[in-house]
């Protein structure tokens, strides 16, 4: 396994890995994720073994500033002042996809919904910016603590294709749900309820 360095060397190294189907380790702008392309469907099924989750929980992806999500979702206006408040930014959203929007199950899913978000942090951004759209799910076995540093996620997963060394945080993104008419919070994170600059159902 590769441990690389947060450099334009190693994004094009981690780029070779991603578009042959690997699965690594890297540090995001929250906590340490595992990743794969989303359009490889060996790479989904082995980060799902690795992570030994079922198959019914949903993926989020973390996509480049310019990526054009909106060819993808539908953005309610809600949708679109959090993404211009918080985007790049550690605030997942999910948006309901649209018909022809060609991702795997384990993305979409049964109630047609996708997850993104854009991070904030300038290494993961130029990662992306060479790797393209990567799926993103929190260092840890399922319903474990999470990993915080590259030797304890090379203890758990060696059998990954590379990790990407850098410093990540302990707390993951807030997920905000915006697939229908009304906000709702699904998970508090790195941003507080009192940050939004509206009512989200669930909040406080």
């Amino acid at each position: 396994m590769k441990i690389l360095k947060q450099n334009d060397e190693s994004y094009k190294q981690v780029s070779e890995i991603i578009y042959s189907g690997g699965v690594i380790a890297y540090a995001t702008d929250t906590v340490y994720g595992l990743g794969c392309s989303p359009f490889s469907l060996s790479a989904i099924l082995e980060l799902n073994r690795l992570k030994g989750r079922g198959s019914d929980k949903k993926f989020i992806l973390l996509v480049p500033a310019d990526f054009d999500v909106e060819s993808f979702v539908y953005v309610s206006e809600p949708a679109r002042e959090l993404m211009s408040r918080f985007w790049p930014g550690p605030l997942t959203l999910i948006f309901k996809a649209r018909e022809d929007a060609a991702f795997h199950p384990s993305i979409i899913g049964e109630e047609g919904k996708i997850s993104f978000r854009v991070p904030s942090e300038p290494n993961i951004r130029k990662m992306l910016e060479v790797t393209g759209p990567l799926i993103s799910t929190s260092a840890n076995l399922s319903g474990q603590p999470l990993l915080g540093s590259a030797a304890e996620i090379a203890r758990v997963f060696p059998s990954l294709d590379c990790i990407v060394e850098g410093q990540a945080s302990t707390l993951p993104s807030t997920i905000v749900d915006v697939s229908d008419g009304e906000p709702k919070l699904l998970r508090e994170g790195v941003i507080s309820c009192k940050q939004f600059p509206f009512k989200i159902k669930g909040c406080p």
